[in-house]
């Protein structure tokens, strides 16, 4: 089924969802329709300086407005990431027989994401530095 299959049952009282999940859907279509105007405004190729000061204001507010939703729509499905794993570590707690792989397994990613995190914030310190001194031992060559 698809999405629109499932609005069509959802309309006639056939099928049933979270409230969560409707939300979820509902958020997804309207990310889904301002990603399609976004896309037409930036493929349009619209020369700025060139158009009307009106014109130009409802150009910029598309794209912060757009902007917005787009982080609005990460920190959204971050959250619900979140959330769906506090509650496999729960269920783990509670009933450990059932859900103690998965909830070892999101440990597991979470623990790994954070080292390889801290590991390669290191080694981009390191580069930089390494860049900045090979540029400052190249200028004063140069003087």
């Amino acid at each position: 089924p698809n999405f629109f299959t499932l609005l069509q049952q959802r309309a006639s009282g056939d099928l049933y969802l979270l409230p969560l999940v409707e939300g979820v859907l509902y958020e997804w279509l309207a990310v889904c329709i301002a990603t399609l105007v976004r896309l037409l405004l930036y493929y349009a190729d619209v020369d700025e300086k060139a158009c009307p000061p009106m014109a130009r204001y409802l150009i910029r507010g598309v794209r912060y407005a757009y902007s917005a939703l787009f982080t609005l729509h990460i920190w959204l499905y971050c959250s619900l990431a979140m959330m769906v794993c506090c509650w496999v570590v729960l269920a783990a707690a509670l009933d450990p027989t059932r859900f103690l792989a998965f909830g070892t397994a999101i440990l597991t990613t979470v623990s790994a994401v954070a080292w390889w995190t801290s590991a390669m914030m290191r080694a981009a310190r390191r580069f930089r530095a390494w860049v900045r001194n090979a540029l400052d031992r190249m200028l004063v060559n140069t003087n």
